[in-house]
């Protein structure tokens, strides 16, 4: 019985990946503007993890010799590349179809099973999605690198998913009255609802007729307490960051930062030469973290989850990677590519966008969801 292989186009990329790689050879690093250059990294062994244990497909002259649970053999370069061109062809054309969900590929699914593949994803006991061996183009040594594969194929994978009510950030509002809390509760505000309610809130302290006090911590105890395990000063940075994006219509990280710097959340009076560097430093110590396991609801240690850093996959089929050890670059790339993403207000998502009482004050929350652009 052939085994059937179902999936979306971020879960596809996966194999894509792992295809793609094996018939290049080489991984080659990007810019923060998905532009390749010129280092290139030789790759001598892929490791897949897997249910019953870890796939190992090693690179050799015009074939690689796959060995999982026991079994070995030998496929020819030539087919992976031929089935990686024939993968990314129909994924391109499920894209342009709108087709993006539930996908099959008879073609490559009869030789996903030939290279022992069992399945789109990696195993979920793994923290990376593939493993490398690589040549350092710098060192010219072997070293072992995991990776998380992302993806332009399908929608903007998430860098920090929002956690319900552990991600929101509260507004302490002094002030409002009967009446502006009716037109808040009653008002018929449009599909950008919840960008109108912080407008609305922040026109109300500008004219001087209610004052808004962040709170100094996000609802969830984890999420706070692995914010302050990158810095003390993250959750108020990123509080002034939610309300910021809001008010100025900005969503991207680079984008908002400016009206961050203005605000001074953290009072650190920044009249220095270059006044932006306290909160951009920060910034992206904390994007860094997110990227290497930091989440809104579990406990992060401050180790990260993988030792290598991403691999993209691009909208033209190429392939470009980003590396932890190369840390400039990759801070920048998660710098310039980030932005605040707004989930459903609903119940489950933290009941964020609205007001409520609250040991007798009224608070506002919003919620904390980060995207990459593309």
């Amino acid at each position: 019985m052939i085994k059937t292989f179902v999936g979306n186009l971020g879960e596809w990329s996966e194999p894509y990946a792992l295809l793609k790689i094996i018939s290049d050879g080489f991984l080659q690093e990007g810019d923060k503007n998905y532009k390749t250059l010129n280092s290139k990294h030789e790759v001598k062994s892929l490791t897949k993890p897997q249910k019953n244990g870890d796939l190992v497909i090693k690179l050799a002259e015009g074939f690689a010799e796959v060995q999982y649970n026991g079994l070995c053999k030998s496929v020819s370069r030539q087919s992976f590349t031929r089935y990686s061109e024939f993968l990314f062809e129909n994924l391109s054309r499920c894209k342009k179809e709108g087709s993006t969900n539930k996908i099959e590929v008879p073609e490559v699914t009869t030789f996903l099973p030939e290279i022992l593949v069992d399945s789109l994803k990696a195993h979920s006991s793994s923290n990376a999605d593939i493993q490398l061996k690589i040549i350092d183009h710098r060192t010219s040594k072997e070293q072992d690198r995991g990776f998380s594969v992302k993806s332009q194929l399908g929608s903007p994978s998430h860098l920090l998913n929002h956690s319900g009510r552990n991600t929101c950030f509260g507004y302490i509002i002094n002030g409002l009255n009967a009446q502006q809390l009716h037109f808040f509760r009653n008002n018929k505000w449009g599909r950008s609802k919840v960008v109108e309610k912080v407008r609305f809130l922040d026109q109300l302290k500008r004219s001087g007729d209610i004052v808004i006090h962040p709170k100094d911590r996000p609802e969830g105890d984890l999420f706070y307490r692995n914010l302050i395990l990158v810095d003390d000063g993250m959750p108020t940075i990123l509080s002034s960051f939610l309300w910021e994006a809001y008010i100025n219509g900005e969503t991207e990280v680079k984008s908002v930062l400016p009206y961050i710097v203005k605000a001074d959340p953290n009072r650190y009076g920044c009249h220095f030469e270059n006044e932006d560097l306290f909160y951009k430093r920060k910034f992206k110590e904390f994007l860094v973290a997110c990227s290497m396991g930091l989440t809104g609801a579990k406990l992060w240690s401050g180790r990260y989850q993988s030792d290598g850093g991403y691999i993209v996959v691009l909208k033209s089929g190429n392939i470009i990677s980003y590396h932890i050890y190369d840390r400039h670059n990759f801070e920048d790339y998660l710098f310039y590519n980030t932005r605040q993403d707004t989930p459903a207000s609903s119940k489950k998502k933290g009941n964020f966008g609205d007001i409520y009482l609250n040991d007798g004050n009224y608070e506002f929350y919003l919620n904390l969801s980060l995207r990459f652009t593309k």
